[in-house]
C-alpha cells in the first residue's frame, strides 16, 4: 500500500463544515491537462479519505491512501493558568514533520527561529473546529502563584493559510505588554508586533504592545520593565498612535523613532542594528 504524503502538498483552508480540509490537487495537472490552483482537494483525516472535485482523485483510482490519524498532543502548560492552549495543540518544534509544513514554512519566512519557538512556545492547533485553527499561535507566560512556575497569560494566533481571513490576529487572555525578557532592564525598544518584537530582541530587551495603543495595564508594565529610557519605533504612517503612546508612558525617557520602512519586521538586522546605536 502507499501513501500521498500530505506534508508535501500546500494546504489552502478547510471547508466550511469544518470536518476536512483543503489542498491543492497534485493529481489535477496529469488529470485534467492543467494544475489546480484553488485547493480543490478535501481531506478527511479522521476517516482517511480524500477527494478532487476538479479532477475527481481519490484513493480508488490513484491507488494512494493517507493516514486516517495524525500527530495529535493536548498541551496543559501549568495547573493554575487562568486559561489553556487550544484542543490538539501542536508544539512547532514536535511537529515539523507532520501534516502541516505551512507553519513552519511561514515561521522561517517571518525570521523564527528554533530558539524561539521554544521560548514562546509557538505552534498551532489541528482542531478544525477550532477558532485558532489556521493560526500560528505564539504564546506570552507571566509568574504564577507558585514560585518558580510561569502561568500561561495570554497567547495570539496570525492567520497564515492562503485563503482570506477579514481577522489576520485573534487573541486569547488580556493583551499584556509582551516582552522577550522578565523582570527590569535599564533600556529597550517598545514595537508593535510580536515579529517586530523578536527581531528587536536579537539586539536590545524588546517589548511588543500588539497593536497601535498602550494600555493601563501595558503602561503599568512599561513602568516596572524599563528603568531608564525606551526607544518607541511605531508605525509612522498613523503619527497620532505615536502621540497617543508618548503620553502612556510613565518613568522612562521615550525616544520616539521614524522607521524608514513600515515597520521593524520589514528591515533586515543591520538596519535594525544601525537604528538602535544611535538612539541607545
Amino acid at each position: 500500500m502507499k501513501f500521498l504524503d500530505l506534508s508535501t502538498l500546500k494546504l489552502v483552508g478547510k471547508r466550511a463544515n469544518g470536518k476536512e480540509l483543503r489542498y491543492i490537487c497534485p493529481f489535477c495537472k496529469e488529470r485534467r491537462g492543467t494544475p489546480d490552483t484553488k485547493g480543490h482537494l478535501y481531506v478527511n483525516l479522521d476517516q482517511g479519505i480524500y477527494h478532487c472535485f476538479r479532477c475527481d482523485a481519490s484513493p480508488k483510482n490513484t491507488n494512494l491512501y493517507i493516514y486516517s490519524s495524525i500527530y495529535k498532543r493536548a498541551k496543559s502548560i501549568s495547573e493554575t493558568s487562568t486559561i489553556s492552549l487550544p484542543k490538539d495543540y501542536c508544539f512547532l518544534t514536535e511537529s515539523k514533520k507532520d501534516f502541516f509544513p505551512v507553519f513552519g514554512e511561514y515561521a522561517r519566512e517571518r525570521g523564527i527561529t528554533n530558539a524561539d519557538e521554544v521560548k514562546y512556545n509557538i505552534g498551532f492547533t489541528i482542531d478544525l473546529n477550532d477558532p485558532f485553527f489556521g493560526r500560528l499561535i505564539f504564546c506570552y507566560f507571566e509568574e504564577g502563584i507558585n514560585e518558580g512556575v510561569l502561568d500561561l497569560a495570554f497567547y495570539q494566533g496570525r492567520w497564515v493559510l492562503e485563503s482570506e481571513n477579514p481577522c489576520k490576529y485573534l487573541s486569547c487572555g488580556d493583551k499584556p505588554l509582551f516582552k522577550s525578557f522578565m523582570g527590569q532592564e535599564k533600556k529597550g525598544i517598545i514595537v508593535e508586533g510580536f515579529f517586530d518584537m523578536v527581531k528587536a530582541s536579537r539586539f536590545v530587551p524588546s517589548a511588543a504592545i500588539l497593536g497601535h495603543s498602550i494600555s493601563d495595564k501595558q503602561s503599568e508594565s512599561i513602568t516596572k520593565s524599563f528603568s531608564d529610557k525606551v526607544i518607541l519605533a511605531l508605525d509612522s504612517d498613523v503619527p497620532g498612535d505615536i502621540i497617543h503612546c508618548i503620553k502612556k508612558i510613565k518613568g522612562p525617557t521615550v525616544i520616539p523613532i521614524f522607521l524608514p520602512k513600515k515597520d521593524i519586521d520589514e528591515m533586515d538586522d543591520s538596519e535594525i542594528e544601525r537604528l538602535i546605536r544611535k538612539v541607545v
